[in-house]
């Protein structure tokens, strides 16, 4: 391994010439992502959203309370809502525990109003209160899945156009039983033996603020209830990640002869995009973007054994799903 990379590494020049070419596609096509979800969600945002949390503040009493507290710092317009969340899973100690609903809504349909609550992140932002489940989704006109999904829809036409202009194509590896069976044993390798193997090297440096996958449990949990985010957690992202990432990106560097270093940096750029767990504390952050590497080198692993898509494909989507399914579990979703 160790001489491979020293190989690739002494035909560096090649590398920075694939580099140059891929870097740029990927810049592109994730500030669209980026700009027109975020244009289009402070256009027309139009939804409410719930959490549950815990009280520590000592001058709050009841949910009561905890409304007319929240509702000076963060004004009317959020039109906020507090009920007791008492006979809920989550309500397991003698904390005060609550629901928070609130109207989400972009600058347009609510003025420069600056006190509106436009994520959960606000709230978890206060001194009082901390959120135990996510921003949940429970109505609303637009949301900023159809974004998310219609960035999906530009990633396939780009491949599409993509696919029309190349000038190789790489000859298949195995059959179809092989680019399918051989996901499914990475899939229960990592779910059982790698996973465990990060939580346990980083428990020793853990505070209960550090629990592994807690920012990334709030994320999810903030799209159960939610078709459309669940639609796009599951399939969309998968598939537009592993177009761009694995079919395209890595595809140019495994042309070129660098099937390592290319999965380096590919992977170093996979991880850049998931900026939605940057919020997480130190060791927790330490621990998602670990993982987050290890499973795009996979992803890259897979592709070059087989040379087809649907071998990453189908990892990423087992992945996303069963993180899915985990969560809700937790939190009886």
């Amino acid at each position: 391994m160790v001489a491979l990379i020293v190989e690739e590494w002494g035909r560096r020049r090649g590398l920075l010439a694939v580099l140059k070419v891929y870097a740029p596609i990927l810049a592109m096509l994730f500030l669209v992502y980026w700009g027109t979800t975020a244009v289009l969600a402070a256009l027309v945002l139009d939804q409410k959203r719930e959490v549950i949390v815990q009280v520590h503040g000592q001058g709050i009493n009841d949910c009561d309370h905890l409304e007319v507290h929240l509702s000076e710092r963060v004004g009317s317009d959020a039109r906020l809502q507090v009920s007791s969340a008492e006979g809920h899973s989550l309500a397991e100690d003698s904390r005060l525990t609550c629901v928070v609903q609130w109207a989400e809504a972009g600058w347009l349909s609510r003025g420069w109003q600056s006190g509106v609550i436009h994520s959960e992140v606000y709230l978890d932002a206060l001194a009082d209160v901390a959120i135990i489940r996510g921003g949940r989704f429970i109505g609303g006109g637009w949301h900023p899945e159809y974004g998310h999904l219609a960035w999906v829809a530009v990633v396939l036409l780009f491949f599409l156009l993509w696919r029309r202009h190349e000038r190789t194509q790489l000859e298949r590896k195995g059959s179809w039983s092989r680019v399918l069976g051989l996901p499914l044993l990475v899939f229960m390798g990592w779910f059982f033996l790698v996973m465990p193997l990060i939580s346990l090297l980083t428990l020793p440096f853990q505070t209960e603020s550090d629990a592994p996958w807690n920012t990334a449990a709030n994320f999810v949990q903030g799209g159960l209830g939610n078709p459309f985010w669940v639609l796009y957690f599951v399939f969309g992202a998968p598939l537009a990640e592993e177009i761009l990432f694995r079919r395209i990106a890595y595809k140019g560097f495994l042309e070129a002869s660098y099937p390592i270093l290319g999965a380096m940096i590919v992977s170093a750029g996979f991880v850049a995009i998931h900026i939605q767990y940057l919020s997480a504390h130190l060791v927790e952050g330490l621990f998602i973007y670990t993982s987050i590497f290890l499973l795009s080198l996979l992803h890259c692993y897979l592709f070059a054994r087989t040379h087809h898509l649907a071998a990453p494909l189908l990892l990423h989507v087992l992945h996303n799903g069963s993180v899915l399914f985990f969560v809700g579990l937790s939190v009886g979703g």
